[in-house]
């Protein structure tokens, strides 16, 4: 209960201090969390900062590795996810294991690149044509817009973490799991888990650094850095 009344009055530190928020969380969940890292001497809370560039692989775990990402948040694992792609896909469904292959970063560099209309993309042609509704292609046109949003305001006002963005209704550890989040292979390499979007529009921008969460490491790698 005692915890429950100091969350409370850390959500109050938040909107009013955001910054003095961010590091006393910070501290409690490293105080009462229990993560696979530990052993390692890895904080699983740490925000790292990478060139966007580096971000070329995506991760090789169950699908979808992106789902239940707050049991992931410093797990630690064996095998070869970190060189493969998930095996256990669904029909029709493909996972290229270089980012810059999927559809979605695809249809980025067409339109925010090459100058090309969303509806002339080969992502979004096929989307609206699949739509069995107008109110879901009203859906489809709304989240292109929300897409150029995003592009624009990252363009003009820089790339922000989501500790910068938030507001009072948002936990401590939504700011970690609403990053670009990643995994970390055994050679170090960074490979991509969610937040296409963001990732991609980094990418078009050239941007050199930008703050991503991990939230598994390949064991090998952590001997390595222990």
């Amino acid at each position: 209960m005692e915890l429950l009344k100091l969350g409370a009055q850390f959500e109050q530190f938040l909107y009013l201090r955001p910054k003095c928020y961010e590091k006393t969380a910070h501290n409690l969940y490293r105080s009462v969390g229990v993560f696979d890292v530990d052993k390692f001497g890895i904080d699983p809370l740490e925000i790292t900062y990478v060139n966007p560039k580096n971000i070329t692989r995506v991760t090789g775990r169950e699908w979808k590795p992106w789902s239940g990402r707050i049991q992931k948040v410093g797990k630690v694992l064996t095998g070869d996810w970190d060189k493969t792609v998930p095996t256990d896909l669904p029909n029709g469904v493909e996972y290229p294991k270089r980012f810059e292959q999927h559809e979605i970063h695809e249809a980025f560099v067409s339109h925010f690149d090459e100058e090309v209309s969303w509806g002339e993309t080969k992502r979004y042609r096929e989307k609206i044509a699949k739509a069995e509704s107008e109110s879901e292609i009203g859906n489809i046109r709304r989240s292109l817009k929300t897409y150029d949003h995003l592009y624009n305001n990252i363009k003009e006002k820089g790339y922000k973490s989501q500790a910068q963005l938030c507001d009072r209704s948002d936990a401590f550890i939504d700011t970690r799991l609403g990053e670009i989040l990643v995994d970390i292979g055994r050679d170090g390499e960074i490979l991509f888990v969610d937040g296409r979007h963001r990732l991609s529009i980094a990418k078009i921008l050239g941007l050199d650094r930008i703050p991503v969460f991990v939230l598994v490491r390949h064991k090998q790698w952590c001997m390595n850095n222990s």
